[in-house]
């Protein structure tokens, strides 16, 4: 799915009530099917941009395009079921539901894109054996490698076939050798969905892997 970004501002406001600006991005497109990687210092505004591209945050002024839908003009409910059943989300902090299973876990993402139980299990079911966990389906995240974890997190978020998938600082809590591992399944898992990736990071090793690197300064105004 291609995002657009049309007069984009995010501002907040600080404990005074003073308006705080966060964003100001004047246009940026992503085409159907692209990778592309996000970078900016820390407190830049990546994560909040991913934010805005998922519904979670509403942008202060313009628009937030989906192919056709514009996520910033959409009430909250038809908003929160947008990003359900279109945009897939891999945490920096896995944001696994430690008191279920990892099949439980994602299942639970199908669930909320309107899946059947059935579907929604059998389809997390593969997802988990894609992301070779399938001897892990009833470990509870507790009992799991933060490696393991996070292929957890990339099948929740593909749990739903999105056509957009975010991922926040994927890499951010491995070493180097789950890094390089979690990377290469994400970009597979992604490919064969046929996906628009969008990864943010500050790490030099994570975006010498993409040819198609954006840094935040140079979208913004």
């Amino acid at each position: 799915m291609a995002i657009r970004l049309e007069a984009l501002k995010v501002r907040f406001r600080d404990p005074a009530g003073r308006e705080v600006p966060v964003l100001d991005v004047p246009e940026l497109t992503i085409e159907d099917g692209r990778r592309l990687c996000l970078v900016g210092g820390s407190g830049s505004g990546k994560t909040t941009l991913l934010h805005v591209l998922a519904g979670i945050v509403t942008p202060t002024e313009g628009r937030v395009l989906h192919g056709d839908v514009d996520l910033a003009a959409l009430p909250e409910a038809e908003r929160d079921r947008f990003r359900a059943e279109h945009v897939g989300y891999v945490f920096q902090t896995f944001n696994l539901l430690q008191s279920l299973s990892a099949l439980e876990n994602v299942a639970l993402a199908g669930r909320f894109g309107g899946q059947r139980r059935a579907d929604a299990l059998a389809r997390a079911q593969a997802l988990l054996k894609r992301v070779d966990l399938a001897h892990r389906m009833d470990a509870r995240p507790g009992t799991l490698s933060v490696g393991e974890q996070q292929r957890v997190g990339i099948a929740r978020a593909l749990m739903n076939r999105p056509g957009v998938v975010l991922a926040d600082e994927p890499t951010a809590n491995l070493d180097e050798a789950r890094s390089e591992e979690v990377l290469a399944l994400l970009e597979e898992v992604v490919a064969e969905e046929a996906a628009t990736l969008v990864l943010v990071t500050h790490e030099r090793e994570v975006q010498a892997r993409f040819d198609d690197v954006v840094a935040l300064k140079e979208i913004s105004a």
